[in-house]
């Protein structure tokens, strides 16, 4: 999709009217006529993301980069040498750096405390030559009964969103194209006497494009995702369910977005290295033994069939043995190849420029809730519409080594719209100021269950804006 069709389809979304049903907003208590509206204003993510001030839709590296643009799984990275490649990423978010925030943005610090909550995110990707699967999922839990006792009902509610995503680079990856599903969930569990149900269940699925542009040893990346609405439901119909004093809404809902980016960088390190599949490096060769093993195959048939029935049986294990001699040696040979390969790719990244500067600018649009409430009027059972308009955030983030190999700097900033624009006391938007190091630290191998020379950093972030903060560390490795 280009840059002007999403911005038309944004424009042509945005302007489609929101109908009201008058049961949701004319009482002020929930109602299952209420739907939720999902939509996390602040940026919550890996280090790098909130400190480029979450301007990654045209940078998808790693599974941080799922969750930006579904093109992301099948875009390899510069220190990416093998074949078939993997990555796997954890991380957690405690309630202590959102006490005291105004965490949907309403304009005004509420008297909501999020006690016992915690954000997870999981990921993992596997990438096969051109093809790339990926899967990445974020966990948000509340309890909500946190005075409960030991022996008293207690009551939690969970959302989950998650990408599964297939792609695949295209033109030798000038262009990388994905698809997938985004997959929410909204879950308010009961736990008494050590026995845990589930007393509302709401689930839905809704598919997502992306496309990322990276033209080879060009210093440029474009990135745009379209990703569809998604209405939870509950099977057998929505009900008025005692959950801890809530009232089940009718749903949940996740709007349609449009996420654009592009990304600059200027200095002797490459944006867009070209990456050569190693099953190219090693074509010739392995044509040139497959050959070899066609042949001894013919002279095989050939000796068999001029060897008399006495001679027969010798000269088959005496053929079977050159050959399974011939194996292991063709074996080893490719073995050691690969290797070098590996090796050259290796030396070959390293030997890249160290010193860049990157620029990275982003736009998200996100559509309507209609007869949306917030999640924490949900939980206060009192009605604050949310998600009556589309909004728009605007996101631009700057990162550059500032000592070649050592250390890496980020600043970045985004205006996070409001989700409830027809409150009278709301804000129109607020400016996030945010940034980070990132700190290479040592070489470990971890007991040689990786390669020696693999390199491990500290990741540092800060999100700062009125009424809110947000900061974070992260260890991991260091490219």
């Amino acid at each position: 999709m280009g840059v002007g069709a999403a911005l038309a389809l944004a424009a042509a979304l945005a302007s489609v009217p929101i109908r009201a049903r008058a049961a949701c907003g004319a009482v002020a208590a929930v109602t299952t006529d209420c739907q939720l509206d999902l939509v996390t204003s602040p940026v919550l993510s890996s280090g790098r993301i909130v400190a480029l001030g979450g301007a990654y839709e045209a940078l998808g590296e790693g599974t941080d980069g799922y969750a930006m643009n579904a093109a992301a799984p099948a875009l390899r990275a510069p220190w990416s040498n093998s074949w078939a490649d993997y990555d796997v990423d954890a991380s957690i978010t405690f309630p202590s750096a959102f006490k005291q925030v105004d965490f949907e943005n309403r304009g005004y610090i509420t008297p909501f405390t999020y006690k016992d909550f915690y954000f997870l995110t999981l990921g993992a990707n596997l990438q096969l030559g051109a093809w790339g699967f990926g899967v990445v999922s974020d966990l948000q839990h509340y309890n909500l009964s946190p005075d409960a006792t030991a022996d008293q009902e207690k009551f939690g509610a969970t959302i989950s969103r998650t990408h599964a995503l297939l792609a695949r680079s295209l033109f030798g990856g000038d262009l990388v194209v994905g698809t997938g599903l985004r997959l929410v969930g909204f879950d308010i569990s009961r736990t008494l006497n050590g026995a845990t149900t589930n007393v509302v269940s709401l689930t839905g699925a809704a598919p997502e494009l992306g496309v990322l542009v990276r033209p080879d040893q060009l210093p440029f990346r474009i990135g745009a995702t379209y990703r569809m609405p998604v209405t939870t439901t509950q099977p057998g119909g929505a009900q008025a369910t005692s959950a801890g004093g809530l009232v089940a809404p009718g749903n949940a809902h996740l709007p349609w977005e449009v996420d654009l980016g592009v990304a600059l960088q200027g200095g002797p390190r490459p944006l867009n290295p070209k990456w050569v599949n190693p099953h190219d490096d090693e074509a010739d060769l392995r044509t040139e033994i497959r050959r070899a093993r066609e042949r001894r195959a013919g002279e095989r048939t050939q000796k068999l069939a001029d060897a008399t029935a006495e001679e027969r049986p010798r000269v088959e294990r005496e053929l079977a043995e050159r050959d399974k001699k011939l194996r292991v040696e063709e074996d080893a040979e490719t073995a050691r190849f690969h290797d070098e390969v590996k090796a050259l790719r290796k030396q070959r990244y390293r030997a890249m420029g160290r010193e860049y500067v990157l620029l990275t600018l982003g736009l998200l649009v996100t559509g309507p809730t209609e007869d949306g409430i917030s999640l924490e009027s949900y939980f206060s059972q009192k009605v604050t519409r949310a998600g009556r308009n589309a909004t728009f955030s605007v996101r631009a983030g700057v990162e550059t080594e500032l000592l070649p190999g050592q250390l890496k700097l980020r600043l970045g900033s985004y205006i996070e719209p409001t989700r409830f624009g027809s409150e009278p006391d709301a804000k129109a938007f607020r400016q996030h100021v945010t940034g980070g190091v990132e700190v290479e630290l040592f070489t470990w191998s971890i007991f040689h269950l990786l390669d020696g020379d693999t390199q491990w950093r500290l990741n540092t972030m800060l999100d700062l804006a009125p009424r809110w903060s947000n900061y974070g560390l992260s260890l991991g490795f260091w490219h």
